[in-house]
């Protein structure tokens, strides 16, 4: 997927044709936000997971 990513980004930052200029400025705009987004959701599906497991040694222990 990264090798992909990379490629996309080397035609759209070397190719100056107006398609790809516009690429490149949603390019430049769209992958800050999905970075952010896929940090923002993998830091909570994190939290969410360690709390489970926390709950669940809880549960048992006071069993």
């Amino acid at each position: 997927m990264r090798i992909v990513d990379a490629d996309i980004l080397s035609y759209a930052l070397y190719d100056e044709s107006p398609a790809h200029t516009h690429a490149k400025f949603v390019l430049n705009l769209s992958l800050p936000i999905m970075a952010l987004y896929f940090n923002i959701s993998l830091i909570s599906s994190i939290r969410f997971f360690v709390s489970f497991i926390l709950l669940s040694f809880s549960s048992i222990g006071s069993q």
